[in-house]
């Protein structure tokens, strides 16, 4: 990597099972027509099944004639949909009927796209400054909304009963989208749906940048908020410390530059080892960096004890688009000679080396360590 001054790029209990003439209806009840296609037992021992990801009774429509595709609470389109549902004129006016609403969190900059044990934020763009304490989500229930025209519908729901989470008693969420018709043309408009909402929250507006964090138990990049960025002249620095470093990064992001790694067989991608004491500013230039050039500032940090070189590779594997990676305090991780400063991170010096330059990468993608 190119070198700055200032900056150094480079027991289970088993239960023999009752004899078949044991069963009895009393015992097994199975839902006739598919209706949740659940088969339970009252013994303890027998897990519970369950084929269908909703109860069809609690839907005012015939659930035999529309698609349906579960999102997972873990996964970021969860919140994603469940935000952008919440903003005002997307549900029929007939079906918004039903909402969340608690104290918003403060960021710095922008609203808070997640929240407390995979929860999301609602972001209403026409609450005037005097809402702005307040956060607004999607509550449970039906909801019918449209997609370039094709209405779709979906379907906001708990499922079992509360448990015990590091953020107090929570129940699971469930979230189905219905789109009218069967077969694989029905669900591409469901795709078609969460592809542009997931490539539109990706997307930098002008002087800002998202914020992402990754979240180690889930195995997901989780939107925090998005900052307003500031310019490059405002970090206090040498003048041609930060001209070097700007033009450095904007040579590598042409189109030339890329068309040579490309003809080259060379993977694409960039990596700076920032140095310096604190309040150097080696953060807030790399904010001012993401605003410069429009970039996702994604952060990740290698000391968790729970971050291991699987762990980092996928989370590099998933990065979104148009990044930079952030890894926080690498200096605290190995010393010299490449022994663990942290034995009790499963991270080696060869897993954080692959996942910076294995394969797989995005490409144009931008670390800083």
């Amino acid at each position: 990597p190119p070198h700055f001054p200032g900056f150094t790029p480079f027991a289970r209990r088993l239960s023999p099972r009752p004899p078949p003439s044991t069963m009895s209806a009393d015992k097994w009840a199975i839902m006739k027509d598919g209706a949740s296609s659940i088969a339970s037992s009252q013994g303890d021992c027998v897990p519970k099944t369950r084929t269908c990801s909703f109860d069809p009774s609690a839907l005012p429509f015939d659930h035999k004639t529309h698609t349906g595709v579960e999102v997972q609470p873990s996964d970021q389109l969860f919140s994603l949909v469940l935000s952008h549902l919440s903003k005002y004129g997307t549900v029929v006016e007939a079906d918004a009927t039903s909402f969340r609403m608690s104290q918003a969190e403060k960021t710095s900059g922008g609203s808070k796209h997640g929240s407390c044990c995979g929860g999301a934020a609602g972001c209403n763009s026409d609450a005037g400054p005097s809402l702005g304490n307040i956060s607004v989500s999607l509550g449970l229930g039906v909801f019918r909304f449209s997609h370039r025209g094709r209405e779709l519908r979906a379907l906001h729901q708990q499922i079992g009963d509360p448990v015990g989470t590091g953020c107090g008693a929570q129940v699971l969420s469930g979230l189905v989208l219905f789109r009218e018709g069967v077969g694989p043309s029905a669900a591409r408009v469901i795709q078609e749906f969460l592809s542009e909402l997931l490539a539109e929250s990706e997307r930098t507006a002008k002087n800002t940048f998202q914020v992402y964090r990754w979240h180690i138990q889930y195995q997901f990049w989780q939107r925090v908020s998005r900052v307003v960025a500031r310019p490059v002249a405002s970090v206090v620095l040498p003048a041609e410390t930060s001209q070097m470093l700007v033009d450095d990064l904007e040579e590598f992001l042409s189109d030339g530059t890329a068309q040579f790694y490309q003809d080259h067989g060379i993977p694409y991608k960039r990596s700076y080892l920032f140095y310096g004491v604190p309040g150097a500013g080696k953060t807030s230039m790399i904010q001012a960096l993401a605003g410069r050039f429009g970039r996702n500032l994604c952060y990740l940090s290698p000391t968790h004890p729970e971050l291991s070189d699987d762990s980092l590779k996928s989370a590099i594997e998933k990065v979104p688009d148009n990044a930079i990676v952030v890894l926080e305090d690498v200096d605290a991780l190995f010393g010299k000679g490449r022994e663990k400063k942290i034995h009790q991170s499963p991270l080696t010096f060869s897993g954080l080396l692959n996942a910076l330059d294995g394969v797989g990468n995005h490409n144009g993608l931008v670390f800083v360590l």
